[in-house]
């Protein structure tokens, strides 16, 4: 039987879910929603990056076979790929851009000091959108979003292991 906390769980727990709700307030992202929230999609989108899955029915699948483990995961709604599929129709993604901004302001002075094997005389940022298990999205979205989400993936990653303070705090 397993004790403790899931390290998605963990990974998750460094995010600033303060930070997360003023973008959803911000373009009124929960508005009408009864089950599926932002962050219940986020989750999901997150959840599919770090374990490569590559459609909607993949990420069902998944999160279907860990239907009872779903809330201690911060799973607050059911995961169908219906559900997905709506949710990535209808949730700005302007909420998720906004979200990885404030991420990388945040990420940027903790690793501004970190080697890279060489000089550069600018910034250095790797976005990696190569998987993209997303659904129809709004204009404007393009291949950012999943870039985002892949970058937000591997960064949480880097982060949580190299440092144990939260994201934000100083």
């Amino acid at each position: 039987m397993h004790t403790g906390r899931f390290v998605f769980a963990e990974l998750i727990a460094h995010l600033p879910h303060k930070e997360f709700q003023k973008c959803v307030t911000r373009y009124d992202g929960d508005h009408h929603r009864r089950s599926f929230s932002c962050w219940d999609r986020y989750l999901a989108m997150a959840f599919a990056q770090f374990t490569y899955r590559e459609s909607l029915r993949d990420i069902e699948a998944c999160l279907g076979a860990m239907q009872s483990k779903l809330y201690h995961l911060g799973f607050r709604g059911k995961v169908a790929r219906s559900t997905l599929a709506d949710a990535n129709e209808e949730h700005d993604w302007r909420i998720f851009a906004d979200f990885a901004h404030y991420l990388i302001g945040v990420a940027r002075p903790l690793h501004a000091e970190d080697p890279i094997g060489f000089e550069l005389d600018h910034d250095l940022y790797a976005l990696d959108s190569t998987g993209d298990c997303r659904g129809p999205r709004g204009p404007g979205a393009g291949a950012s979003e999943g870039g985002v989400l892949n970058a937000l993936a591997a960064w949480m990653v880097r982060s949580a292991a190299g440092r144990t303070r939260r994201i934000g705090e100083q």
